[in-house]
């Protein structure tokens, strides 16, 4: 149905005129006609002043003045899907690097950090902002905060040689409070005495489920 133009029901020359047909992303803000209309009522059913329209429609208003004059007046909105939000603000926190996907398979992509594929990689913390672009030519722009849990590298040292009838001493390193380890060897501490040569490796995780590892000979 092709838009009914300003005057489709005046009275005494009044006259609405809710503009032409319009092609919109995502959700549209309807406006009535402020100039001397005191009521308004929608084809939707609302007898507000405005109306938001979601879905596509062809909408008619009837609006009536002070001195009972009617006019009416149709329109046609198309809408067009926006993107989803990927992120909505959120606060991400890991223990290390991380992917992060902006979501819409077939959009197109512009990060902060220039990249322009769906999925990018974090090798470390900061605000991220994605540029989603439908095929439709709808826009959204989202970010994201991706922070880490603290905790320490594992790192057992250079590689040891010792006498026979002696000892090694390895330590994993100061870790967050209330960290476990777990040694190749059975034990549970943060540090580990050996005596025989071999190849020695712990494991210490976090009190937030962190884990690093390392090895030494």
């Amino acid at each position: 149905t092709p838009d009914m133009g300003a005057s489709e029901f005046t009275s005494q020359n009044v006259s609405i005129n809710l503009g032409p047909d319009t092609t919109h992303c995502g959700q549209f803000l309807l406006e009535g006609d402020t100039l001397g209309f005191n009521i308004h009522q929608w084809s939707t059913g609302a007898g507000s002043w405005a109306i938001n329209v979601d879905s596509t429609d062809t909408i008619a208003v009837y609006a009536i003045d002070s001195n009972n004059c009617r006019a009416r007046d149709t329109i046609i909105i198309n809408i067009l899907d926006r993107p989803a939000v990927p992120f909505a603000g959120d606060t991400v926190t890991i223990c290390n690097t991380t992917f992060l996907d902006a979501g819409s398979p077939g959009s197109t992509y512009l990060w902060s950090t220039g990249d322009t594929t769906q999925t990018i990689f974090t090798p470390k913390p900061g605000v991220f902002t994605s540029d989603i672009t439908s095929q439709d030519g709808c826009v959204v722009t989202d970010s994201v905060t991706v922070d880490w849990f603290a905790v320490s590298a594992v790192s057992l040292g250079p590689d040891q040689t010792f006498c026979l009838g002696g000892s090694a001493t390895l330590n994993a390193g100061t870790q967050p409070t209330g960290s476990s380890y777990l040694w190749n060897t059975g034990a549970v501490t943060q540090v580990s005495v050996v005596t025989a040569p071999g190849t020695y490796n712990v494991q210490v995780t976090t009190p937030d489920g962190c884990v690093g590892n390392d090895t030494i000979n």
